[in-house]
């Protein structure tokens, strides 16, 4: 038995070390702000907590065997066995205090997390929350840290009964605003349905009377066809017969156009044909009065010769 256990020195000396809020501690004060105090503050919660598993499980043991029958009545003669009794008071001494001071640690720590969660979602740059929004979630929170607290306390404990029934009636809340929160999604789905189904009706009729409005227009079109159909039977033969004479009309007007046409043109090629000719001997008779210039320039210059050398 004395081998198990440790130097009650040691164990209070571990138990000042790993709380950090034990006043005698000066060189770690306590900041729940800050984040590596509050990773201080866990690490120191989760050593607790391992440590009165361990006391725990020597409380089991000392409960099942005669020999915690006999601390329990009295302080044992055996000397070993004092020092064990001893031993095991300064343990569970340590362990109250222990439980003590984690229950606030962890009770500032929830509500650090609650205000720190607040934070977060008025803050966050996606999509911030606002403060009222932020406030209509801190009940939630508040009831998911409530239930996280009990299910600790009921784990830790040594007599969990009223910390069960408290959860119990924390499930049976739960359980009830659930119901409440599911009757207004079919309060919301039946509100929802039947607007859906206004909507559709109101397409529908608005469908039918299009339907009726492009049926009786397709009657009209037909109707009109029909009748320009027979209006083309009755009269395409007169029509066709007067095109055909106007055509006629139109065709002998060119043709006789054409003759006098022709007759312009033959005389036009006639006239340019002589104008031809007229110039071709126009050509002729300039050569030759060309020619008879030359000659009388010649024989003006020989008696200007002649002229000359006789006065001379």
């Amino acid at each position: 038995m004395t081998s198990r256990n440790s130097n009650p020195s040691n164990s209070s000396n571990s138990s000042n070390s790993r709380n950090p809020r034990n006043p005698r501690n000066p060189r770690r004060p306590s900041n729940p702000s800050n984040p590596s105090n509050l990773t201080r503050q866990l690490r120191a919660e989760n050593a607790a907590n391992s440590a009165a598993e361990k006391i725990k499980k020597k409380q089991d043991y000392y409960k099942d065997t005669q020999f915690h029958m006999e601390l329990s009545t009295q302080p044992p003669s055996n000397p070993s066995n004092r020092k064990t009794f001893e031993k095991f008071m300064r343990d569970i001494e340590n362990h109250n205090r222990r439980i003590s001071a984690n229950n606030k640690l962890r009770n500032e720590i929830e509500n650090l997390k609650a205000q720190d969660v607040c934070l977060r979602l008025t803050t966050r740059k996606n999509k911030p929350l606002s403060e009222e929004q932020a406030r209509g979630i801190r009940p939630d929170i508040e009831e998911l840290l409530t239930r996280e607290k009990i299910k600790i306390e009921a784990n830790t404990a040594s007599d969990g009964s009223s910390t069960l029934s408290r959860l119990d009636g924390f499930e049976k809340r739960l359980e009830e605003r659930e119901a409440l929160l599911k009757q207004k999604e079919n309060n919301i789905k039946i509100t929802i349905e039947a607007q859906i189904g206004e909507e559709r009706k109101r397409l529908k009729d608005e469908y039918d009377a299009l339907k009726l409005r492009l049926e009786s227009e397709y009657n009209k079109c037909m109707i009109d066809i029909d009748r320009y159909k027979t209006d083309d039977i009755h009269f395409r033969r007169p029509r066709s017969a007067e095109l055909e004479k106007q055509y006629k009309s139109r065709i002998s007007t060119l043709e006789k156009a054409m003759v006098e046409k022709d007759r312009e043109v033959g005389k036009l090629s006639s006239a340019v044909f002589q104008a031809k000719k007229d110039k071709n001997d126009l050509k002729k008779s300039l050569s030759s009065a060309k020619k008879t210039i030359k000659l009388l320039d010649d024989i003006i210059f020989a008696k200007d010769q002649t002229i000359i050398a006789y006065n001379r």
